[in-house]
């Protein structure tokens, strides 16, 4: 059993806690205008590491979302918020078609992996072009030091190392927004077409 399928039980009633709470609210208001920058005109959005589906409050539930995950069990959890499409996969290995998304989503994703630049390599991949990328990543601190006391590693990163990782990954930073352990930020693809289909 990975990690993510133990976490899974507790993980949402741990968020709802005091100070999370408040903590995550401020991301989510964050997020909401950030989105609020860009007119997706009923475009498929791909919500990667999707966990208990957290993001949905932010993204809807349309048939136009897809969430992804790699644990059963969370998805299993999103399942109970509502939404219409669900796939369980490795992030690093989407079975979805290139140029398949006007948006990506990975909340509470990138600070988990080590292979960032891959990540968003695939994630570029199933991108549409001019399509766009919103995510979060946690910055060097305490309080983020203190959460690698949990039963998760984190790879953290300074804003510096950040923009050097978007600008090697293609893709042009539209808007930033900062909450007391993340960074949310809007990102965007002003290149051409990423190449061949995968299936």
């Amino acid at each position: 059993m990975n990690l993510w399928e133990f976490k899974a039980g507790f993980y949402d009633s741990a968020r709802r806690l005091f100070p999370f709470n408040l903590i995550l609210a401020k991301e989510s208001k964050n997020l909401k205008n950030l989105l609020a920058k860009i007119d997706l005109v009923d475009g498929k959005i791909l919500d990667v590491g999707t966990g208990p589906g957290t993001s949905f409050a932010f993204l809807g539930k349309s048939a136009q979302v897809f969430a992804l995950d790699s644990s059963f069990k969370m998805i299993n959890k999103a399942k109970l918020k509502g939404g219409k499409n669900f796939i369980v996969a490795d992030a690093f290995a989407l079975p979805i078609k290139s140029d398949s998304f006007e948006l990506i989503t990975a909340i509470g994703l990138l600070e988990y992996q080590k292979e960032k630049n891959s990540l968003l390599e695939e994630f570029r991949r199933v991108l549409i072009p001019a399509g766009y990328v919103l995510l979060t990543y946690s910055q060097i601190g305490l309080l983020n030091f203190i959460r690698f006391l949990g039963i998760h590693r984190l790879y953290l990163l300074s804003s510096a190392k950040f923009n050097q990782l978007i600008q090697e990954s293609g893709l042009a930073c539209l808007k930033k927004k900062h909450s007391l352990i993340q960074t949310q930020i809007l990102l965007h693809d002003n290149s051409g077409t990423h190449g061949e289909n995968k299936i």
